[in-house]
């Protein structure tokens, strides 16, 4: 089985290329960054979080989503592999399969934005102000997820208020 991939950033974002941020970020370029990162997010539809807010849930915090909408926003987990037992029916090995299949394609589907956003966050951030969260054995970022990256963002540019 093949998963098909889809570029979110040229088909679906309503910011293709974020703001390149010159020189140290503030306040004011890294709110515009995250309302920018907030928007493309939105702009993906799904149906996890309740729909409406689509998926916010990738680039803020659970608490900040949680003051947006009453239905949690909850990252799919991979299903794993497909187990049908030889005594299953054909019925209900075929709902498995379609089952197994669709929890594949939201979990891979979800991964695929959530890496996009986090490629635009990191090609518009000086690399230099990003030495810090790369594992210097491995070269990835520590942080891999969006949240946690825009929560140390925030965390070591703040201004007079972080806006969710």
């Amino acid at each position: 089985m093949s998963i098909y991939s889809t570029n979110y950033r040229e088909t679906h974002f309503e910011y293709p290329d974020l703001t390149k941020i010159v020189g140290c970020p503030t306040y004011d370029t890294l709110r515009l960054l995250k309302n920018e990162i907030k928007a493309n997010a939105i702009s993906v539809h799904s149906n996890l979080g309740g729909r409406q807010y689509r998926h916010l849930g990738l680039v803020i915090s659970p608490e900040a989503y949680a003051r947006v909408s009453n239905v949690a926003y909850t990252l799919p987990l991979h299903p794993g592999n497909l187990e049908i037992t030889p005594t299953a029916t054909k019925h209900v090995a075929d709902h498995m399969t379609r089952t197994h299949v669709e929890s594949l394609r939201v979990f891979h589907e979800v991964r695929g934005i959530e890496r996009t956003l986090f490629q635009q966050l990191v090609a518009v951030i000086d690399s230099s102000y990003l030495a810090a969260l790369r594992n210097r054995t491995t070269g990835q970022y520590r942080f891999c997820d969006t949240p946690a990256f825009n929560n140390h963002v925030w965390k070591d540019f703040p201004g007079p208020t972080q806006p969710t």
